[in-house]
């Protein structure tokens, strides 16, 4: 399994979206490919009211998801870490944002072969005067 045991931390405005861009390896330490998984579901829950979720594990289309090469700043000019670049790119619904407060944000990775492994946010939804 990946080493995604750390809970990355973001923060969004109430009512929009999120998107995540990460250059993710997977069981073997390879970067991951689309042919790797046989399904990528995300959820979010807020911290305050677990039990409804306000995206319930939406199935993401693995071959929108999961770039089989590293795309760079020149394929996509939001990234700007590094000029290694990243493979996995997904746009959190801004519907699941409606509520100020603290959210979990979980990405559950189904591989082909092994065992499913999480990607994890913390994500603070900050209150607009206008929404």
């Amino acid at each position: 399994m990946p080493k995604t045991t750390a809970i990355l931390v973001a923060s969004v405005w109430e009512d929009t979206g999120l998107t995540i861009m990460a250059r993710l390896r997977g069981n073997t330490g390879a970067y991951i490919l689309q042919a790797d998984f046989s399904g990528i579901a995300a959820s979010v829950f807020p911290i305050k009211d677990a039990d409804n979720p306000t995206l319930n594990a939406a199935a993401l289309t693995v071959s929108s998801v999961v770039f089989d090469t590293l795309q760079t700043t020149s394929d996509d000019p939001r990234w700007t870490a590094d000029g290694t670049g990243f493979n996995f790119l997904y746009t959190v619904p801004a519907s699941a944002f409606a509520t100020p407060g603290k959210h979990r944000l979980e990405i559950v990775f189904n591989p082909s072969s092994g065992d499913d492994w999480p990607l994890v946010y913390t994500v603070d939804v900050k209150s607009l005067y206008v929404s």
